[in-house]
Protein backbone atom coordinates (compact mmCIF):
# COMPACT_ATOMS: atom_id res chain seq x y z
CA UNK A 1 0.00 0.00 0.00
CA UNK A 2 3.23 1.99 0.03
CA UNK A 3 2.35 5.25 -1.70
CA UNK A 4 -1.02 4.83 -2.00
CA UNK A 5 -2.34 7.80 0.89
CA UNK A 6 -0.14 10.51 -1.04
CA UNK A 7 -1.71 9.67 -4.82
CA UNK A 8 -4.92 9.49 -3.26
CA UNK A 9 -4.40 13.22 -1.37
CA UNK A 10 -2.55 14.85 -4.56
CA UNK A 11 -5.37 13.42 -6.84
CA UNK A 12 -8.01 15.21 -4.89
CA UNK A 13 -6.22 18.41 -5.74
CA UNK A 14 -6.38 18.22 -9.36
CA UNK A 15 -9.83 19.19 -11.42
CA UNK A 16 -9.64 16.16 -13.37
CA UNK A 17 -12.21 17.84 -16.09
CA UNK A 18 -9.09 20.19 -17.56
CA UNK A 19 -5.83 18.33 -16.42
CA UNK A 20 -4.34 15.47 -17.86
CA UNK A 21 -1.11 13.78 -18.24
CA UNK A 22 0.44 13.25 -21.42
CA UNK A 23 -0.83 15.85 -22.94
CA UNK A 24 1.76 18.44 -22.63
CA UNK A 25 1.62 21.37 -25.87
CA UNK A 26 -1.42 19.83 -27.04
CA UNK A 27 -3.93 22.16 -24.85
CA UNK A 28 -6.77 23.61 -26.30
CA UNK A 29 -5.73 27.03 -26.38
CA UNK A 30 -5.18 28.42 -29.71
CA UNK A 31 -1.76 28.80 -31.18
CA UNK A 32 -0.54 32.84 -31.90
CA UNK A 33 0.78 32.84 -35.44
CA UNK A 34 3.65 35.26 -36.42
CA UNK A 35 2.72 38.73 -37.86
CA UNK A 36 5.90 39.88 -39.30
CA UNK A 37 9.01 39.54 -37.25
CA UNK A 38 9.27 39.24 -33.69
CA UNK A 39 11.20 41.78 -31.71
CA UNK A 40 11.82 42.10 -27.76
CA UNK A 41 9.94 45.36 -25.99
CA UNK A 42 13.76 45.31 -24.39
CA UNK A 43 15.66 48.12 -25.71
CA UNK A 44 18.86 49.16 -24.93
CA UNK A 45 17.80 52.04 -22.95
CA UNK A 46 15.01 49.75 -20.93
CA UNK A 47 17.59 46.80 -20.44
CA UNK A 48 20.17 49.13 -18.93
CA UNK A 49 17.52 50.59 -16.80
CA UNK A 50 17.01 46.89 -15.62
CA UNK A 51 20.17 46.15 -15.04
CA UNK A 52 20.38 49.28 -12.64
CA UNK A 53 17.23 48.66 -10.90
CA UNK A 54 18.73 45.72 -10.16
CA UNK A 55 22.04 46.39 -9.14
CA UNK A 56 20.48 49.57 -6.61
CA UNK A 57 18.14 46.48 -5.32
CA UNK A 58 14.87 48.23 -6.06
CA UNK A 59 13.27 45.22 -6.74
CA UNK A 60 12.42 42.70 -3.23
CA UNK A 61 12.99 39.16 -4.25
CA UNK A 62 14.98 36.25 -5.13
CA UNK A 63 16.93 35.96 -8.85
CA UNK A 64 20.22 34.75 -9.95
CA UNK A 65 20.96 37.66 -13.11
CA UNK A 66 22.37 34.67 -15.31
CA UNK A 67 19.05 33.05 -15.11
CA UNK A 68 17.22 36.40 -16.15
CA UNK A 69 19.85 36.22 -19.23
CA UNK A 70 19.04 32.74 -20.25
CA UNK A 71 15.49 33.28 -20.26
CA UNK A 72 16.06 36.32 -22.36
CA UNK A 73 18.17 34.97 -25.05
CA UNK A 74 16.41 32.00 -25.11
CA UNK A 75 13.20 33.91 -26.19
CA UNK A 76 15.46 35.20 -28.92
CA UNK A 77 15.82 31.91 -29.88
CA UNK A 78 11.88 31.00 -30.00
CA UNK A 79 11.28 34.19 -32.12
CA UNK A 80 13.83 33.48 -34.41
CA UNK A 81 12.34 30.03 -35.14
CA UNK A 82 8.46 31.89 -35.46
CA UNK A 83 7.60 30.53 -32.22
CA UNK A 84 4.93 33.06 -30.67
CA UNK A 85 2.66 32.88 -27.79
CA UNK A 86 1.21 34.23 -24.51
CA UNK A 87 3.51 34.39 -21.66
CA UNK A 88 3.52 34.43 -17.43
CA UNK A 89 4.19 33.48 -14.11
CA UNK A 90 2.24 32.28 -11.34
CA UNK A 91 3.69 34.18 -8.11
CA UNK A 92 5.36 37.41 -9.40
CA UNK A 93 5.89 39.00 -6.21
CA UNK A 94 7.51 42.34 -7.16
CA UNK A 95 8.14 41.47 -10.43
CA UNK A 96 11.86 41.14 -10.48
CA UNK A 97 11.50 38.27 -12.36
CA UNK A 98 8.53 38.81 -14.11
CA UNK A 99 9.64 42.07 -15.66
CA UNK A 100 12.36 40.80 -17.89
CA UNK A 101 9.99 37.84 -19.10
CA UNK A 102 7.48 40.53 -19.85
CA UNK A 103 10.03 42.98 -21.97
CA UNK A 104 11.79 40.19 -24.00
CA UNK A 105 8.45 39.34 -25.05
CA UNK A 106 6.79 40.86 -28.44
CA UNK A 107 4.79 43.39 -28.15
CA UNK A 108 2.25 40.98 -29.99
CA UNK A 109 2.60 38.42 -27.03
CA UNK A 110 -0.02 38.90 -24.15
CA UNK A 111 0.91 38.89 -20.81
CA UNK A 112 -0.75 36.57 -17.58
CA UNK A 113 0.63 37.62 -14.22
CA UNK A 114 -1.16 36.25 -10.85
CA UNK A 115 0.08 36.12 -7.30
CA UNK A 116 -1.99 36.23 -4.06
CA UNK A 117 -1.79 40.02 -3.28
CA UNK A 118 -5.11 40.73 -1.27
CA UNK A 119 -5.69 36.75 -0.41
CA UNK A 120 -2.34 36.49 1.47
CA UNK A 121 -4.09 39.74 3.97
CA UNK A 122 -7.11 37.48 4.44
CA UNK A 123 -5.39 34.07 4.75
CA UNK A 124 -2.87 36.36 7.08
CA UNK A 125 0.04 34.42 5.71
CA UNK A 126 1.32 38.02 4.41
CA UNK A 127 5.44 37.37 5.25
CA UNK A 128 6.84 40.11 2.57
CA UNK A 129 3.89 42.82 3.13
CA UNK A 130 0.30 43.07 2.73
CA UNK A 131 -1.05 41.94 -0.60
CA UNK A 132 -2.63 45.46 -1.28
CA UNK A 133 0.66 47.20 -0.96
CA UNK A 134 2.76 44.40 -2.93
CA UNK A 135 0.55 44.70 -5.72
CA UNK A 136 1.00 48.29 -5.94
CA UNK A 137 4.56 47.91 -5.93
CA UNK A 138 4.49 45.66 -8.99
CA UNK A 139 1.75 47.58 -10.45
CA UNK A 140 4.42 50.07 -10.29
CA UNK A 141 7.35 48.73 -11.53
CA UNK A 142 5.01 48.24 -14.83
CA UNK A 143 4.38 51.58 -15.36
CA UNK A 144 8.34 52.41 -14.81
CA UNK A 145 8.93 50.09 -18.05
CA UNK A 146 6.33 51.74 -20.03
CA UNK A 147 3.50 48.84 -19.24
CA UNK A 148 -0.06 49.19 -18.17
CA UNK A 149 -2.49 46.62 -16.85
CA UNK A 150 -4.78 46.21 -19.74
CA UNK A 151 -5.75 44.39 -23.43
CA UNK A 152 -1.99 42.84 -23.23
CA UNK A 153 -1.15 42.58 -19.61
CA UNK A 154 -3.34 40.95 -17.13
CA UNK A 155 -2.93 40.69 -13.52
CA UNK A 156 -4.55 38.58 -11.32
CA UNK A 157 -4.88 38.24 -7.89
CA UNK A 158 -6.13 34.41 -7.50
CA UNK A 159 -5.12 31.03 -5.87
CA UNK A 160 -3.37 29.45 -8.87
CA UNK A 161 -5.69 26.55 -7.92
CA UNK A 162 -8.30 28.26 -9.31
CA UNK A 163 -6.82 28.98 -12.43
CA UNK A 164 -7.68 26.28 -15.41
CA UNK A 165 -6.98 26.50 -19.12
CA UNK A 166 -10.86 27.29 -19.46
CA UNK A 167 -10.90 30.46 -18.00
CA UNK A 168 -7.47 31.28 -19.92
CA UNK A 169 -8.92 30.41 -23.17
CA UNK A 170 -12.34 32.32 -22.25
CA UNK A 171 -9.71 35.40 -21.98
CA UNK A 172 -8.52 34.72 -25.09
CA UNK A 173 -5.13 33.93 -24.28
CA UNK A 174 -2.90 32.20 -26.95
CA UNK A 175 -0.81 28.85 -26.11
CA UNK A 176 2.02 29.73 -24.32
CA UNK A 177 5.50 30.42 -25.32
CA UNK A 178 6.77 30.82 -22.18
CA UNK A 179 5.24 29.89 -18.62
CA UNK A 180 6.90 30.66 -15.56
CA UNK A 181 6.21 28.56 -12.06
CA UNK A 182 6.82 30.44 -8.81
CA UNK A 183 3.78 29.85 -6.39
CA UNK A 184 3.18 27.50 -3.81
CA UNK A 185 6.36 25.53 -3.12
CA UNK A 186 4.62 23.01 -1.74
CA UNK A 187 4.70 18.83 -3.29
CA UNK A 188 0.93 19.12 -4.22
CA UNK A 189 0.35 22.87 -5.37
CA UNK A 190 3.84 23.23 -7.22
CA UNK A 191 2.48 20.06 -9.22
CA UNK A 192 -0.66 21.38 -10.10
CA UNK A 193 1.11 24.40 -11.37
CA UNK A 194 3.25 22.56 -13.38
CA UNK A 195 0.38 20.33 -14.78
CA UNK A 196 -1.39 23.31 -16.06
CA UNK A 197 1.72 25.22 -17.30
CA UNK A 198 2.07 21.43 -19.37
CA UNK A 199 -1.77 21.77 -20.40
CA UNK A 200 -1.09 25.42 -21.62
CA UNK A 201 2.27 25.81 -23.19
CA UNK A 202 2.34 25.57 -27.17
CA UNK A 203 4.41 23.39 -29.21
CA UNK A 204 8.36 24.46 -27.97
CA UNK A 205 6.60 26.39 -25.16
CA UNK A 206 9.01 26.60 -22.24
CA UNK A 207 7.91 26.18 -18.69
CA UNK A 208 10.78 28.03 -16.11
CA UNK A 209 10.55 26.24 -12.65
CA UNK A 210 11.80 28.37 -9.96
CA UNK A 211 13.62 26.76 -6.24
CA UNK A 212 14.49 23.10 -8.15
CA UNK A 213 17.45 22.70 -5.87
CA UNK A 214 16.04 25.03 -2.72
CA UNK A 215 16.92 22.36 0.07
CA UNK A 216 14.31 24.81 2.21
CA UNK A 217 11.30 23.96 -0.35
CA UNK A 218 11.97 20.24 -1.03
CA UNK A 219 8.48 19.97 -2.32
CA UNK A 220 9.78 21.74 -5.72
CA UNK A 221 12.31 18.97 -6.63
CA UNK A 222 9.74 16.17 -5.37
CA UNK A 223 6.98 17.34 -7.57
CA UNK A 224 9.45 17.92 -10.42
CA UNK A 225 10.71 14.63 -10.38
CA UNK A 226 6.77 12.87 -9.95
CA UNK A 227 6.05 15.51 -12.66
CA UNK A 228 8.66 14.03 -14.83
CA UNK A 229 7.62 10.18 -14.46
CA UNK A 230 3.81 10.97 -15.24
CA UNK A 231 4.61 13.47 -17.87
CA UNK A 232 6.14 11.56 -21.46
CA UNK A 233 5.75 14.75 -23.53
CA UNK A 234 7.61 17.14 -21.47
CA UNK A 235 11.70 17.58 -20.89
CA UNK A 236 14.25 19.34 -18.35
CA UNK A 237 16.57 20.55 -21.42
CA UNK A 238 18.55 23.68 -19.24
CA UNK A 239 19.40 23.69 -15.21
CA UNK A 240 20.41 27.08 -14.28
CA UNK A 241 21.41 28.29 -11.50
CA UNK A 242 17.88 27.95 -9.55
CA UNK A 243 15.59 27.81 -12.44
CA UNK A 244 14.51 24.46 -14.35
CA UNK A 245 13.77 25.02 -18.22
CA UNK A 246 11.38 22.50 -19.56
CA UNK A 247 10.16 22.22 -23.19
CA UNK A 248 7.86 19.82 -25.21
CA UNK A 249 10.22 16.48 -26.51
CA UNK A 250 10.88 17.63 -29.84
CA UNK A 251 12.52 20.92 -29.23
CA UNK A 252 15.19 19.69 -26.71
CA UNK A 253 17.72 18.86 -29.15
CA UNK A 254 17.04 22.66 -30.67
CA UNK A 255 17.10 24.63 -27.09
CA UNK A 256 20.20 22.74 -26.37
CA UNK A 257 22.22 23.50 -29.28
CA UNK A 258 21.47 26.90 -29.71
CA UNK A 259 22.83 27.07 -25.81
CA UNK A 260 25.86 25.37 -26.73
CA UNK A 261 27.11 27.48 -29.36
CA UNK A 262 26.69 30.83 -27.26
CA UNK A 263 28.31 28.94 -24.69
CA UNK A 264 26.19 28.82 -21.78
CA UNK A 265 25.90 25.12 -21.63
CA UNK A 266 28.10 22.60 -20.30
CA UNK A 267 27.43 18.55 -19.72
CA UNK A 268 29.70 17.55 -17.03
CA UNK A 269 28.09 18.39 -14.18
CA UNK A 270 24.80 16.47 -15.08
CA UNK A 271 26.51 13.22 -16.57
CA UNK A 272 25.16 11.76 -13.53
CA UNK A 273 21.71 12.40 -13.39
CA UNK A 274 21.47 11.74 -17.12
CA UNK A 275 23.06 8.19 -16.14
CA UNK A 276 20.32 8.03 -13.53
CA UNK A 277 17.84 8.45 -16.29
CA UNK A 278 16.20 11.52 -14.45
CA UNK A 279 16.69 14.23 -16.82
CA UNK A 280 16.81 13.83 -21.03
CA UNK A 281 20.22 12.99 -22.20
CA UNK A 282 21.29 16.04 -23.65
CA UNK A 283 19.83 18.23 -20.32
CA UNK A 284 23.04 20.52 -19.87
CA UNK A 285 23.99 23.15 -17.45
CA UNK A 286 24.93 26.84 -16.98
CA UNK A 287 28.14 28.09 -17.50
CA UNK A 288 28.87 30.76 -16.29
CA UNK A 289 32.89 29.95 -15.24
CA UNK A 290 34.43 30.24 -18.97
CA UNK A 291 36.81 33.55 -18.75
CA UNK A 292 34.30 34.41 -21.85
CA UNK A 293 31.43 34.46 -20.53
CA UNK A 294 30.09 34.85 -17.30
CA UNK A 295 27.65 38.17 -16.03
CA UNK A 296 29.03 40.75 -17.95
CA UNK A 297 30.13 38.19 -21.14
CA UNK A 298 26.33 37.19 -20.89
CA UNK A 299 25.44 41.49 -20.38
CA UNK A 300 27.35 41.70 -23.78
CA UNK A 301 25.42 39.02 -25.55
CA UNK A 302 21.93 40.62 -24.63
CA UNK A 303 23.03 43.62 -25.46
CA UNK A 304 23.63 42.73 -28.65
CA UNK A 305 20.62 40.87 -29.54
CA UNK A 306 18.18 43.78 -28.65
Amino acid sequence: TCGKSIKGSFLKTLPSDEFEYGTCGTGDLPIQKANGKLKSRFTEESFTKYLEDTKEKKFHGWLYLEDCFVMVFLTSVQHRMGIMGSVGEIGIHHGKFTLPLVMAADPQERVFASDLFETRDILNASMDGPGLIKKKVFMGHLNDYGLTEGDMVMVKSMDSVNLKPSFLKKEKFHAFRMFSVDGDHTHVMNSKDLLLACNIIAPGGMIILDDYVNPSYMGVASSLFDFLRREKNVEVFFLASNKAFLTTADYVSVYVKALTEFGFCTNERTKLVREEKIFHEETCTLDCCQEDLGIEGMTKLIREML
